[in-house]
C-alpha cells in the first residue's frame, strides 16, 4: 500500500474510531441518546421479533415507520438483551452506520479533488452536525449511509459520458434501498434517473442502462405501496397521514394564514430555518443549500466542480424542504431526521472552502492533524455547547418508570406520547395520537375517545398533562384532544402526579373508571 493510500486509510480509521468512541462513551455513561420516536421503532421491532406482527400495541396493525430501519432493528431482539441492553445496542448500530457514512463522505470529498486534510475536515464537520440526530433512534443514520453512497457513485461517474451498465445497476440498488430507508428519497431517485438517462440517451445500450437504474426504485416503490394497500388499506404510512392531519389543523390556526392566506403562510413557513438558525442543527443546514446554489455559478472553481458533479443531490437538497413546507406545517416541516443531503453538502462545502482559503495546506498532511481534528471536533460537540439534562429524569421517562413499578402487568395504558412509555414500562400501551395506530383511528376513532377507551379496554392514561394538580387536560398535542374526551373527563381518577419544577406539563397517571362508577349527576 502506497504512502498516500495509507494516509487516507488512517484518516478513515480515525473517523470511525471517533464516532464509535463517542457512542461507546455515551452508552457506558448511561446517557440516553434515544429520542421519543426511536422508542416507537424499538417497540414495533420487539413485537415483530416476538412474532406478533407489525404492531406497536399488540392490538392494532400499523405501518407508521420507515421499513428498512425497522428490519435492521429486529435482529437486536434475538440477542436476548435487557431493555437497557437493546437501547445500547441500537445506539451502537446507529454509530456504526454514521461511521460508515463519514468514511463515504471523506471518499466523496477525495473523489471531487479535495486533498486529504480538507477532506478529513469535511468528515469531521459532518459528524459534528449530525451526531445527535444520528443516534436518536430513527432512520437517519441508515439514510445517511445510503445517501453518502449515492453521492460517491455520482462523484465517480460524473462527466458527459454515459454511466456504465454496472454503475447504473449499483446506483439503482442504492436508490431502492434509500427509498425503503426514507420514502422521500424517491425524489432523489427521480432526479438521478433524469440526469443519468439524459446522459445515456442516444448511446449504445441506453435502454439497458435505464432499466438497470430504474428497476430497483420502481419495484421497491410499487411493492411497498401494494403491500401497504393490501395490509393496511392505504399505500402510505399512517405516520405521514397523521402529520398531515396535524398540519392541516396548525395551518388553520396559523395567524399568518388567517390574516393573509395560504400563500403568505407557506412563504413564512419557508423562512423557518433562518428564524431558528440553531434549532436542532439540521434545519439550520438548509440555508447551505442556497449557498451551494450561489456558488454553483460564481464560486471558486473547486466548489463549482463539486456541486455540478453532485447536481441531483444539490437539487434534492433544495427541493426537499420546499415539498415538506408545502405538505406539512409548523415544526412538522422541519424535523431534523428528514434532512440528510443538506448537512452532507454543508460538510463538503466546509472542506472545499478550507481548501480554497488555505492553499498552503500541504497535500501530504500528517495523519495526526486530521485525526486530531476529528477528536477535537467530536469531543467538543459531545461535551460542550448546551448539554442536555439526563433523559432518565425527563417527564416521559419518569412516567415510564412509574408505570413499570406501579401498574399491574395486565394493565392497558393509553398515551399520546407513547414511545418511551410503551417500550420502557413493560406494559401494553396504546398510541393515542395516531402515528402508530390505524387509519380508522386517525380518521374516526380518535374524535370519540370515550368510546374508544371502552372498546379497547384501556384502563389507564399515562402521559404529560397540563400543570396543576388534578388537571386532566392533555399537554402538547397538535390537535385539541382534550375536547375528544371531555364528555367522560369525570371518569378520570388521578392516581399519580409528579410536578416538575419549571415545566408547564407534569407526568401524571389517571385510572379510567367504568361508566357505572361515574358520580351521579345533580
Amino acid at each position: 500500500m502506497s504512502g498516500p493510500l495509507r494516509r487516507e486509510r488512517a484518516i478513515e480509521v480515525a473517523l470511525i474510531v471517533g464516532v464509535m468512541g463517542i457512542a461507546a462513551a455515551l452508552v457506558a455513561a448511561g446517557v440516553r441518546v434515544m429520542e421519543e420516536d426511536g422508542f416507537y421503532y424499538l417497540k414495533i421491532a420487539q413485537n415483530v421479533a416476538a412474532g406478533r406482527g407489525s404492531t406497536f400495541d399488540g392490538l392494532h396493525a400499523t405501518n407508521g415507520y420507515q421499513p428498512l430501519w425497522l428490519v435492521c432493528l429486529v435482529p437486536i431482539f434475538w440477542l436476548g438483551l435487557s431493555t437497557e441492553g437493546v437501547v445500547a445496542a441500537a445506539a451502537l448500530a446507529q454509530a456504526a452506520l454514521l461511521a460508515g457514512a463519514a468514511v463515504l463522505l471523506f471518499r466523496v470529498a477525495r473523489a471531487n479533488g479535495l486533498p486529504p486534510g480538507p477532506a478529513a475536515l469535511a468528515g469531521c464537520v459532518w459528524v459534528a452536525l449530525i451526531i445527535r440526530t444520528g443516534l436518536s433512534g430513527v432512520e437517519f443514520s441508515l439514510t445517511a449511509a445510503l445517501v453518502a453512497a449515492v453521492a460517491l457513485q455520482l462523484s465517480r461517474n460524473s462527466g458527459p459520458a454515459a454511466p456504465s451498465p454496472r454503475a447504473c445497476a449499483v446506483m439503482g440498488l442504492l436508490l431502492g434501498l434509500a427509498i425503503l430507508s426514507r420514502l422521500d428519497t424517491s425524489l432523489l431517485a427521480l432526479l438521478v434517473a433524469i440526469e443519468w438517462s439524459a446522459r445515456a440517451r442516444g448511446r449504445p445500450g441506453a435502454a439497458a442502462r435505464l432499466a438497470a437504474l430504474a428497476a430497483p426504485p420502481l419495484l421497491v416503490g410499487a411493492g411497498y405501496a401494494l403491500v401497504n394497500a393490501a395490509a393496511f388499506g392505504s399505500p402510505w404510512p399512517v405516520s405521514g397521514a397523521a402529520k398531515r392531519v396535524w398540519s392541516i389543523y396548525l395551518l388553520a390556526t396559523d395567524p399568518v394564514y388567517r390574516a393573509h392566506g395560504w400563500l403568505a403562510a407557506k412563504a413564512w413557513q419557508l423562512t423557518w430555518p433562518l428564524r431558528h438558525p440553531l434549532a436542532l442543527a439540521m434545519p439550520s443546514m438548509l440555508a447551505c443549500a442556497g449557498v451551494c446554489g450561489l456558488l454553483w455559478s460564481r464560486g471558486p472553481e473547486q466548489l463549482r466542480i463539486l456541486l455540478r458533479r453532485l447536481r441531483p443531490l444539490v437539487l434534492f437538497a433544495v427541493l426537499q424542504p420546499v415539498v415538506y413546507a408545502l405538505v406539512y406545517h409548523g415544526h412538522y416541516s422541519w424535523a431534523p431526521w428528514y434532512y440528510v443531503a443538506q448537512p452532507l453538502l454543508s460538510a463538503l462545502l466546509a472542506g472545499a472552502i478550507a481548501h480554497t482559503l488555505l492553499p498552503a495546506l500541504p497535500l501530504r498532511l500528517p495523519v495526526a492533524v486530521p485525526a486530531g481534528a476529528c477528536v477535537v471536533l467530536l469531543a467538543g460537540f459531545a461535551t460542550g455547547g448546551s448539554p442536555r439534562p439526563p433523559q432518565a429524569e425527563e417527564p416521559l421517562y419518569v412516567a415510564a418508570r412509574w408505570a413499570r413499578n406501579h401498574l399491574e402487568p395486565q394493565a392497558r395504558v393509553g398515551s399520546w406520547n407513547a414511545g418511551a412509555i410503551g417500550f420502557l414500562s413493560g406494559r401494553q400501551v396504546v398510541n393515542l395520537d395516531g402515528v402508530v395506530n390505524t387509519f380508522a383511528y386517525l380518521e374516526r376513532d380518535q374524535y370519540d375517545l370515550c368510546d374508544y377507551w371502552d372498546r379497547t379496554g384501556i384502563t389507564y392514561l399515562v402521559d404529560v398533562f397540563e400543570a396543576g394538580e388534578g388537571s386532566s387536560e392533555m399537554k402538547g398535542a397538535s390537535l385539541p384532544v382534550s375536547s375528544f374526551y371531555a364528555s367522560c373527563a369525570d371518569r378520570l381518577q388521578l392516581v399519580w402526579s409528579e410536578p416538575r419544577a419549571g415545566n408547564p406539563g407534569w407526568p401524571k397517571a389517571f385510572r379510567i373508571t367504568s361508566k357505572t362508577d361515574r358520580p351521579p349527576g345533580p
